[in-house]
């Protein structure tokens, strides 16, 4: 399954919320350096659908507050 997720690093508090068909908003408290808002991102992704965290992708846009993220099977 692919998503189109629209990331917010150095929020309050870390949420995941759905803004349309397979899209979704996330909002991380880490900052967007060494990697650690998409690893943060991920973790997220992986709880909001009960997957493990290995099963979460970034497919495109590792440096974009837009990104593609892959959920394998």
């Amino acid at each position: 399954m692919y998503l189109h997720i629209r990331i917010t690093p150095k929020s309050k508090k870390d949420s995941i919320e759905q803004t349309g068909e397979l899209r979704y908003a996330v909002t991380v408290t880490e900052p967007a350096e060494d990697n650690r808002a998409n690893e943060r991102m991920c973790e997220v992704v992986a709880r909001h659908f009960s997957v493990e965290r290995k099963q979460v992708h970034i497919v495109n846009g590792h440096r974009s507050r837009s990104k593609l993220v892959e959920i394998r099977e």
